[in-house]
């Protein structure tokens, strides 16, 4: 979070530096895919716990997911500003889904035996 705060305060810097002038109209595209990075760091934190706890491909499903919702989010309207919240939906939804995933798991995996005391 830290980090995006702080890129959202260095992005019209960086773009000016980095690309000039001519791209200051995609700042707030910038500044909107950013937000993203919030719930993809949730997925990506939680995926590994979510392999662990089961065999079945549910990264996976829960990815198709994601995609299908922004694919059909972007066939709707093709603003650049729409795709850049359809993006940030999409990825929401995607750390949505694997932290209730993690959730659902750690509920109902069997507890593991105490240990027999030597």
């Amino acid at each position: 979070t830290a980090g995006v705060l702080l890129g959202e305060v260095l992005i019209p810097s960086f773009i000016h530096w980095y690309f000039g002038p001519a791209f200051e109209p995609a700042i707030p595209v910038f500044r909107t895919c950013l937000l993203g990075a919030i719930p993809y760091v949730v997925y990506v934190l939680m995926r590994n716990i979510l392999d662990a706890l089961d065999v079945r491909p549910i990264n996976a499903r829960n990815l198709i997911i994601a995609l299908a919702v922004l694919i059909i989010l972007c066939l709707i309207r093709s603003e650049i500003m729409w795709m850049a919240w359809s993006l940030i939906a999409s990825l929401t939804l995607l750390g949505v889904l694997t932290l209730r995933e993690v959730y659902v798991r750690l509920r109902i995996s069997p507890k593991l035996p105490e240990p027999i005391p030597a």
